[in-house]
């Protein structure tokens, strides 16, 4: 249920604006809507704090020796991760500088290891005495064209390119071949930068690791600094005239009583009224547990109803869960996800999110559920075969018996006619006690006619004699009480103008719920095609057996990866396309953040140093 909200405009003296901003935090019921945008230079250095947070996050991991002093106070907790963060970036920075200083030192060095370790000292005295030095780098044929009275050593051969040196009397005197540059640095020079760098990463690295488990750290100190920036941004959102100031939000109407009291205690000038533009005001949702366990989905998608449309989260569950059940289809899958969630679940223990573990365990039992009325096993025909889980098989949807496709896609499209009658009925309770109800119940003869025709057409079952009438009554309640008005030829012309597309849209509606068949289907035939590459011809070794292993861990991973991702386009699209379109709900809203204190408590387990 989407919570009603009332508009909140508390007024406050100018001197009392921090005050006023710590008072309303700590009731942490108000939306707080800008109202105005003046600069403020906490907020700009908060956010640049809050970057460099960002940066050095990802850096570390949690650590099971970390330990949080809750008790030494948030400043502490500031300051230390201030800390922690600004020690991250410059040994990030100094490693990297190091790591460069030390990559250029070992190419450098890697030149002696071509030409060979000589003292480049020694060359300059020599230089110095008239013999000059100078290297090159030639190919045989280039070597042939050498006049026979230039003498030169040669220092080594790779890959045909032949290096070699010539001492001259004069620095002019030189081959005509490719000369290579003599460097101006000493190798064992080269050996003692490198063993220095090479230290220096060690005690960076050092340094590094024990920083790195500091993930609690930080993200306490990420607590903070977000509500330190919060309430920078809501002071520099309020509006001030003439010595007072004012903040303006929306909270739920039971909490209109709290801050009432409040503002009266405080001194505050108070002021609640309707929304008058819904587009404004945030979605707060309250729902039973059950129905809940859809909403981590929603988060992740970050989508929300509007404040003026309507929650229809326990129907979009219910059908959600059974439309995972058909999209991977398997009983043996769902075991396994409901396994895996155990395991999870016991892991988290405290800390474990309660709605998206309550979904988990939905999808898992509706998909083992489904998977033991198909007998669905892994793809395998054999294990539904045996004679207790046969017996639990519903025969016209066994996935392995002939010809039962065309009863399956008939299924799906009932589930469709299903949904889609829901949306309506849905919306004529809404809708009541207006006529335009009227409207909805016609678009629910449109539905059936529409899935009796699809019925036809698609799977070939005979379509009743009261279609004609079913489809026409439907279309005439439509047209007159879809946008009924006193003025009924206008009410009328206006629906008129949508209703043909709509028809043809409806016919594409359900004819997408076959989408639920093709990919249970696909995902039947990529479990079999495995089985069969793994197991069919036998295993006779122990080497086929663990190739047989290999083939059916990667197949069937394969194919749940490929169920998940089927799930979030298909199943996903049917609530959110096809189910919203018919209710009317568009998504248009954003969620109720409310103005509180920032989550500062630490887990028992852990204490700060």
């Amino acid at each position: 249920m989407i919570v009603r909200m009332k508009k909140v405009t508390i007024l406050a003296a100018q001197d009392n604006r921090k005050e006023t901003l710590r008072e309303l935090r700590k009731l942490g019921v108000l939306h707080v809507k800008p109202v105005a945008a003046l600069p403020l230079e906490d907020l700009e250095n908060l956010k640049a704090e809050q970057a460099r947070l960002e940066k050095a996050l990802p850096w570390t991991a949690p650590s099971g020796d970390a330990e949080i002093d809750a008790g030494r106070g948030s400043g502490f907790i500031v300051e230390e991760g201030r800390r922690i963060v600004a020690t991250l970036i410059e040994l990030h920075r100094e490693r990297e500088q190091t790591q460069a200083g030390r990559r250029e030192a070992e190419e450098r060095r890697a030149w002696f290891s071509k030409w060979g370790d000589f003292s480049v000292r020694s060359v300059k005295t020599l230089a110095k005495a008239g013999l000059s030095l100078h290297l090159y780098e030639a190919g045989r044929s280039e070597l042939k064209m050498v006049p026979p009275e230039r003498s030169f050593i040669v220092l080594g051969e790779t890959k045909g390119r032949i290096r070699l040196a010539l001492f001259a009397a004069s620095p002019e005197d030189r081959l005509d071949l490719r000369e290579e540059t003599v460097p101006d640095f000493e190798t064992e020079d080269l050996v003692r930068e490198i063993e220095r760098l090479s230290a220096r990463e060690k005690d960076i690295r050092a340094e590094w690791d024990v920083l790195a488990g500091k993930k609690e750290n930080l993200l306490a100190y990420g607590r903070i600094l977000e509500g330190k920036l919060s309430f920078a941004r809501v002071h520099s959102g309020m509006g001030q005239e003439e010595g007072f100031v004012f903040v303006q939000g929306f909270c739920p109407r039971d909490a209109v009583p709290a801050v009432k009291s409040a503002a009266a205690s405080e001194g505050w000038g108070f002021l609640a009224v309707d929304p008058d533009d819904p587009g404004e005001v945030p979605t707060l949702i309250r729902n039973p547990g059950w129905v809940r366990s859809i909403q981590p989905l929603f988060n992740f998608m970050g989508t929300f109803p509007g404040y003026a449309e309507t929650d229809a989260n326990a129907f979009l569950l219910i059908f959600l869960s059974l439309f995972f059940a058909i999209l991977i289809g398997d009983a043996g899958y769902g075991l396994l996800f409901l396994g895996l969630t155990f395991l999870a679940r016991k892991k988290a223990g405290t800390r474990a999110p309660r709605e998206l573990f309550r979904l988990m365990f939905l999808l898992s039992s509706t998909t083992i559920v489904w998977g033991v009325l198909t007998g669905t096993y892994f793809g395998f025909a054999a294990i539904a075969k045996l004679p207790l889980l046969n017996s639990l098989v519903i025969q016209k949807i066994d996935s392995f018996a002939e010809g039962n496709a065309p009863f399956m896609m008939w299924i799906c499209f009932l589930i469709g006619v299903i949904q889609l009658t829901v949306a309506h009925l849905y919306k004529t309770v809404l809708l009541w006690p207006s006529p335009r109800l009227l409207g909805q119940v016609g678009w629910v003869g449109i539905v059936w006619s529409v899935f009796l025709l699809i019925g036809n057409l698609v799977v070939g079952r005979p379509l009743p004699s009261f279609v004609g009438l079913l489809l026409g009554g439907g279309i005439a309640l439509a047209l007159i009480f879809g946008n009924f008005q006193k003025n009924i030829i206008k009410g009328v012309f206006a629906s008129l103008i949508d209703l043909p597309l709509s028809v043809i849209g409806t016919f594409s509606d359900l004819m997408s719920y076959l989408r639920l068949f093709a990919v249970g289907f696909a995902s039947l035939t990529v479990a079999g095609s495995f089985n069969q590459l793994a197991v069919g011809s036998g295993i006779h070794s122990i080497g086929q057996g663990l190739l047989a292993a290999l083939i059916l861990f990667f197949g069937h991973s394969l194919n749940i990866v490929l169920g998940g991702l089927s799930f979030m386009v298909h199943g996903v699209r049917l609530n959110m396309l096809e189910f919203s379109g018919h209710l009317g709900l568009q998504w248009t809203g954003f969620k109720y953040e409310p103005f509180r204190e920032p989550e500062t408590k630490i887990h028992n387990e852990r204490k700060i140093q």
